[in-house]
């Protein structure tokens, strides 16, 4: 089977290679209906503590959709984890204070 293959590939590379070429359009044309789901806290358990704060915290100040820094540290408040924390803000939202602007 393999040997059959081969020969069609060796004997006919233009047709081998228009029939990948159609394929990788389909294929292609096909991803822009893929869709990703971006928020990942709807991969974590109900249960989790900081998935029931921030349900608490939508329903109490519906602030729309947010962004959470999850830390695994010691101390969250360390000095150099907070300044970790600011430099993923910074980059995240380079406009801090534009209120969405």
């Amino acid at each position: 089977m393999l040997n059959g293959l081969a020969k069609v590939l060796v004997k006919k590379p233009k047709t081998v290679l228009l029939l990948y070429t159609l394929l990788t359009l389909i294929v292609g044309y096909q991803a822009t209906n893929l869709y990703m789901v971006s928020d990942l806290s709807v991969y974590l358990p109900e249960d989790q503590p900081a998935i029931k704060l921030m349900k608490i915290i939508d329903r109490e100040w519906n602030i729309g959709p947010i962004l959470l820094i999850y830390v695994e540290a010691e101390n969250v408040l360390d000095i150099d984890v907070l300044k970790d924390m600011d430099t993923v803000t910074r980059q995240v939202d380079p406009y801090r204070h534009d209120e969405g602007r």
